[in-house]
């Protein structure tokens, strides 16, 4: 698998080369001339939809927000008349009256598709701090979807750039279903109670660029919402993120294939920092970091599917709590699926006082360079698969055993070890090549172990 999903490396540079500000500002309708005050208490929402329609029907483009707040006792929705229009705020701030505003801006698909929709330089403020019994509420910022009936029209080709979303008692945007081509970029989304983000199949090539997302969780159980729920999608990339004190940091489930996360960092979550379940498949992991998470760092659950490959992955003192499970930092569960599907580049773990760095009960598990140091547990990595690969690594500091097979066919070659019993086996057939070190015995086999071979000072 590539580097990227099926969008292509290509396609994605030139997407990303379109995020151009407005220039013609003279095809625009101002809401101010149509009412709107902006002052966070008079009811704005009659002179938003004035000025859509009045746009639609003169052929303008362009819907622009001046500075200041504008408040709305229901939900603006609108269908397929805004195809081609750019709603354009000044940091113009959307946020409800009451609790019972579900979305502050939806947009959908109806009788035809929606194409070349750009909304730009918004906040989308659910004010739940300041609302009655906004606990029970659902109020989400932005909602794109397409219509799922007989139409099946679809929002495409269109972009959310600048804008932030705060304080909603659901998600802060969600990209919904039947929407294809959408590039979300420069994006803010915090102290939302459920999720930053949400994804809903069938959604596809979509695009998340430059995000930071935190601080949403419900604040009844500080365990549950994400910075971004992937619930379904296709070929969606996330790239150049953030993602702090949520929840999870990501979560993904039913139906996500071909989904890539690059250059981010996914810190101080309130459970795991990445959990996969679901019919996932097609999985692409390179240059995150996961640092104070108390749950697992990544964790892969029953019903992914096939192919996840991960480039670098870096993890500081994770799994800092005991969350009843043996887990570890990296945790990949029993599910015959995964077998001969995962792969590592290179892993660095550094420090987990409640866990081992690495389980997994699958075959076929590659790491091409694992170092594990600090861990607080009788076996940094536990791997108890068949046809494990370890093809190079560093280990140190860690409690006792370094690494454990419980498995047949597995291969470990490469590795330095500074202290400990480098190997703990219960298995046949395994092979084993390291450096010498300065530790105890290097290898503890269990009565059941055959036929395996060791050799140390592979270098020499």
């Amino acid at each position: 698998m590539g580097t990227t999903t099926g969008l292509g490396k290509k396609k994605i540079e030139e997407w990303i080369t379109e995020l151009s500000t407005i220039e013609d500002l003279t095809n625009y309708v101002s809401i101010k001339n149509f009412g709107a005050e902006g002052d966070g208490e008079t009811n704005d929402r009659q002179a938003i939809i004035d000025a859509v329609n009045y746009a639609v029907e003169n052929d303008k483009e362009i819907i622009y927000f001046p500075n200041g707040t504008y408040a709305i006792d229901e939900k603006l929705i609108f269908n397929s008349e805004v195809s081609h229009m750019t709603f354009l705020g000044d940091n113009a701030t959307i946020k409800p009256l009451n609790t019972d505003v579900s979305r502050l801006l939806e947009i959908k698909a109806t009788t035809n598709d929606i194409e070349k929709l750009t909304i730009k330089g918004f906040v989308f403020d659910g004010d739940r701090q300041n609302l009655d019994d906004v606990e029970h509420g659902d109020t989400r910022g932005l909602h794109l979807w397409g219509d799922t009936g007989l139409g099946d029209s679809r929002i495409i080709d269109s972009k959310i750039l600048d804008c932030e979303f705060k304080n909603l008692s659901q998600s802060g945007f969600e990209v919904g279903v039947n929407t294809r081509n959408i590039i979300v970029n420069n994006i803010i989304t915090h102290h939302n109670r459920m999720h930053g983000f949400s994804t809903r199949e069938p959604c596809k090539n979509i695009i998340f660029n430059n995000i930071l997302s935190y601080q949403n969780y419900n604040p009844d159980d500080t365990t549950t919402g994400s910075g971004f729920d992937i619930h379904g999608g296709d070929e969606i990339l996330i790239n150049n993120f953030i993602i702090s004190g949520c929840g999870y940091g990501f979560k993904t489930s039913t139906g996500s294939p071909d989904v890539s996360f690059t250059n981010g960092i996914i810190e101080d979550s309130n459970s795991r920092g990445f959990y996969m379940t679901g019919k996932a498949k097609n999985i692409y992991m390179d240059n995150l970091t996961f640092l104070d998470n108390p749950g697992s760092a990544i964790e892969f659950r029953h019903g992914v599917e096939k192919n996840i490959h991960c480039g670098l992955i870096k993890c500081f003192n994770n799994k800092t709590e005991d969350w009843g499970t043996s887990a570890g930092v990296i945790f990949i569960e029993d599910d015959e699926d995964f077998d001969d599907s995962i792969s590592f580049e290179k892993v660095i773990i550094d420090g987990s006082p409640e866990d081992m760095g690495v389980r997994a009960y699958n075959d076929g598990i590659k790491f091409e360079y694992l170092e594990v140091k600090n861990i607080n547990d009788s076996y940094a990595v536990d791997l108890s698969g068949d046809k494990q690969k370890i093809l190079g690594g560093s280990f140190g500091d860690n409690w006792t055993y370094q690494i454990r097979f419980t498995g047949n066919k597995n291969i470990a070659t490469h590795i330095d070890f500074e202290d400990g019993i480098a190997f703990r086996i219960n298995g046949e057939n395994n092979r084993f090549f390291f450096n010498d070190y300065e530790g105890t015995d290097g290898i503890y086999e269990d009565g059941l172990s055959e036929n395996c071979i060791s050799k140390y000072n592979w270098g020499e």
